[in-house]
């Protein structure tokens, strides 16, 4: 792990202290989060879990076509290695009108 440099009073201290922020888990989660909603309005009822290189897909999609490309753009992450999906996909007009 590199060292970072943090100031105490005047003085330089090295730390191997991590980065405040995420977790490989919480990286990877962000990085699929984002390939799913560049998909758009159909997926936009998709929620997701990633935990050490599986991804559960839940929730709605607006087609058979989206519910396939969700999981297609999902796999070719490289940090994930299995999926187990429960995607459904809703009638047309309930993922837009939130019923």
């Amino acid at each position: 792990m590199a060292h970072e440099r943090w100031w105490y009073h005047d003085r330089v201290e090295p730390t191997s202290r991590p980065a405040i922020a995420t977790t490989d888990n919480d990286a990877i989660t962000e990085a699929l989060r984002a390939f799913v909603c560049a998909l758009g309005p159909a997926a936009a009822d998709v929620r997701l879990d990633y935990r050490a290189g599986v991804v559960m897909l839940t929730g709605a999609v607006a087609s058979e076509t989206h519910r396939q490309a969700v999981e297609d753009l999902v796999a070719a992450h490289d940090g994930v290695t299995g999926i187990v999906s429960e995607l459904r996909v809703a009638l047309p007009g309930v993922i837009a009108s939130g019923f």
